[in-house]
């Protein structure tokens, strides 16, 4: 099964132009949300992944070019250029795939359809991260029988939630307490 994890957005909430770095390269400890994503998913057996790119795609493309060496103990043979690196254990597949710059998630999704084929995909967002069983879920989609199965969390607000008709405030509701 393919996983598509978007991540063409400029990050808005997280500085949008003014960050260095496209929002799926943003550390976490020591390692970027999407290898963090990518290896959630690794976990449950999915190691085919499609990234459409837009905002600063090829700082995404870049960083999984390098990826391997820089992570790793490695020996390069300078004659021909050969790097052999010791103690490989990434093993999966990156699409990527150009969806422009101002694209909407739709239609990143779109151009991506060519390579799920009309099969059961996964999709996430590149700051995604979660501790949900994607086994649970897959079976939980198979079970529904459904087109589509959309997973979400219930945050809390920090605030209090106002409820409004025409202009006026009809109740307040404190926020929860956890």
């Amino acid at each position: 099964m393919k996983c598509i994890i978007l991540c063409g957005g400029k990050g808005m909430r997280m500085g949008g132009d003014v960050s260095p770095l496209p929002k799926p390269l943003v550390k976490v400890k020591d390692e970027s949300l999407i290898l963090h994503i990518i290896k959630i998913y690794l976990k449950y057996g999915v190691n085919d992944f499609i990234l459409p790119l837009g905002y600063k795609g090829d700082l995404i493309k870049e960083y999984f070019v390098n990826l391997k060496w820089k992570i790793n103990d490695f020996k390069l043979t300078m004659k021909n250029n050969v790097i052999e690196i010791y103690n490989d254990n990434l093993d999966f597949n990156i699409h990527f795939i150009d969806t422009g710059l101002n694209s909407q998630t739709g239609y990143r999704i779109n151009q991506c359809r060519k390579l799920v084929n009309n099969e059961d995909f996964l999709l996430t967002y590149s700051d995604g991260l979660s501790d949900i069983s994607i086994d649970k879920l897959i079976n939980h989609h198979k079970k529904e029988n459904k087109i589509v199965t959309v997973t979400g969390v219930n945050r809390e607000s920090q605030f209090g939630v106002l409820d409004v008709e025409n202009k006026l405030v009809t109740s307040f509701k404190e926020k929860e307490k956890s």
